[in-house]
């Protein structure tokens, strides 16, 4: 018999503004919402997810920086506390779907 190996991609995103999922909430109205740093809820438009980030359709900017908890017990800070992220961009496209390339130069620290 033949072998035959491939690739299939099903979605890819490249610079799209993307946010950690755990950052996305939900209000009573079922709208989707950020917090930034200062403690302001800011209505967003989510686009797609990758398992890890949500796409930012609109209400964040580059730049912006927000803060959230996550499942695990820590924030979003590179360092593992409580603390905040800032968005950016989402680079190259991942085999299998989803936004690829981690989340773009933007992060604090980096």
């Amino acid at each position: 018999g033949t072998t035959c190996v491939a690739t299939v991609t099903t979605s890819s995103a490249t610079d799209v503004l993307a946010v950690p999922m755990e950052a996305v909430q939900t209000d009573e109205n079922g709208n989707a919402y950020v917090t930034k740093s200062d403690g302001t809820k800011v209505d967003i438009e989510i686009g797609r997810t990758s398992g890890q980030y949500t796409e930012i359709l609109s209400g964040l900017n580059e730049g912006d920086e927000i803060t959230y908890e996550s499942r695990f017990g820590f924030g979003g800070s590179d360092d593992g506390s409580n603390g905040s992220f800032m968005p950016g961009g989402m680079g190259g496209g991942m085999p299998g779907g989803g936004m690829g390339g981690g989340p773009g130069g933007n992060r604090p620290g980096r």
